[in-house]
């Protein structure tokens, strides 16, 4: 068989199984990164608009990484990422605030500037969520 006829396994979805939370509360991004998720083979939990229906969500399921806005409309916010911290998820902060803006804790955290590419928000769930992805899928 030759390198031009040789049949290729299909590429594994970049997300393939993992359980992604996602925070944000404007409509359309919100949709249209769980569609990403759902695109790169993740499982989504959301999108949550809200900080208390994340952390209530968090209580009851394994999560393998999360993509977290800072604003859910009342200014910066942190409740989420805390919780995740608290609980050893890896996320990226969402936001259109400066690095500036935000607690020095936030500092080693992945920050993706809005208006944001949600293919470039799925390689970088893709390296947060390493070669474990699925877990939370399979416990």
């Amino acid at each position: 068989m030759t390198a031009k006829t040789r049949l290729r396994e299909p590429a594994r979805p970049i997300l393939a199984g993992a359980a992604i939370l996602v925070v944000e509360d404007e409509f359309y991004l919100a949709f249209e990164l769980k569609a990403a998720v759902e695109r790169a083979g993740g499982i989504v939990a959301g999108p949550f608009a809200d900080a208390a229906s994340a952390i209530a969500h968090l209580v009851e399921a394994r999560i393998d990484g999360a993509v977290v806005d800072v604003n859910l409309g009342s200014g910066i916010s942190t409740l989420v990422a805390d919780a995740l911290i608290e609980r050893a998820v890896p996320f990226l902060l969402l936001t259109g605030y400066d690095a500036a803006a935000l607690p020095d804790r936030f500092g080693g955290v992945e920050r993706i500037e809005k208006p944001a590419d949600p293919c470039a928000v799925m390689r970088k769930l893709r390296v947060l969520v390493g070669p474990g992805e699925g877990q939370a899928a399979a416990r």
